[in-house]
């Protein structure tokens, strides 16, 4: 008999993944608890097989609670999670099975199948590799927890101009260029400074629609006009306004698809 501890700090969903396992006669949940400090009290009375546990709880999170788990015999861990494919794919790396929210009965019963699998091999066998893919599901989702979230793209882009701080429609801009360590944007005749960095704002212009041309250049692929073959496989953009723009050879092949997709989308 494998027995289970559900560890969740909502309660329907704890009766929830309960009902499921009830429908496995060899699996019996032997406690439930709904925080991490009662679910480390619990796996120290209980010695339960199996916990499936919550990722996000408040105070002490489902990580916190792995970590914090006896060297010396732990259980099999299944964690339970709404977290995004971001995350599931470090799961999946980690080969610790997991429970997507909200639950399914043929999921569960997979993770019951990886549970039963681990338990036929060697008791030492099991708690090294349990151990191992833990520490690796661990340090991935850590890593991930540490990068910066994404910047916001931007709708429209703010700038000064004489003095004032004025937004900018994205669509009326010609191109973005840095010019002695500043960086200004061209829009229909004007020049604006800009407090962004060219590299900054390859990543929160939207996709498509401006293309890096070289280290110190955006270009907006509506307002090209003409691109014009130029020495050692580089291109020059005539751009809506007159304004000439090289692109180095090494985005030159990128330019040319880039270019393809907006002539496409325009019509």
């Amino acid at each position: 008999m494998i027995r289970a501890l559900i560890v969740d700090d909502e309660r329907r969903a704890r009766a929830y993944l309960a009902k499921l396992v009830a429908a496995h006669s060899d699996v019996e949940v032997v406690g439930e608890a709904r925080d991490g400090e009662s679910a480390l009290d619990a796996i120290r009375e209980l010695r339960p097989d199996v916990v499936f546990l919550d990722v996000q709880m408040p105070v002490m999170t489902g990580l916190e609670v792995a970590k914090a788990l006896p060297t010396e015999d732990p259980p099999i861990v299944v964690f339970t999670t709404a977290y995004d494919q971001f995350a599931l794919a470090a799961f999946d790396l980690s080969a610790t099975d997991y429970l997507l929210k909200p639950y399914d009965g043929d999921r569960l019963a997979r993770a019951l199948d990886r549970v039963r699998a681990a338990r036929r091999g060697s008791a030492e066998m099991a708690r090294d590799e349990t151990a191992e893919r833990l520490a690796k599901l661990l340090d991935a989702l850590e890593r991930k927890a540490e990068e910066p979230a994404p910047a916001a793209v931007l709708t429209r882009l703010p700038a000064q101009s004489k003095g004032r701080i004025v937004l900018v429609d994205l669509d009326q801009i010609s191109h973005i260029a840095s010019e002695d360590r500043l960086v200004f944007a061209y829009s229909r005749g004007e020049k604006y400074l800009v407090n962004f960095a060219i590299k900054d704002l390859e990543h929160r212009l939207p996709r498509g629609a401006f293309f890096r041309t070289h280290r110190s250049c955006l270009v907006n692929l509506r307002h090209v006009r003409e691109v014009v073959p130029w020495f050692h496989g580089k291109l020059m953009l005539m751009l809506e306004g007159g304004a000439e723009v090289p692109v180095s050879e090494d985005r030159a092949p990128g330019l040319r698809a880039a270019i393809v997709l907006v002539s496409y989308d325009r019509r």
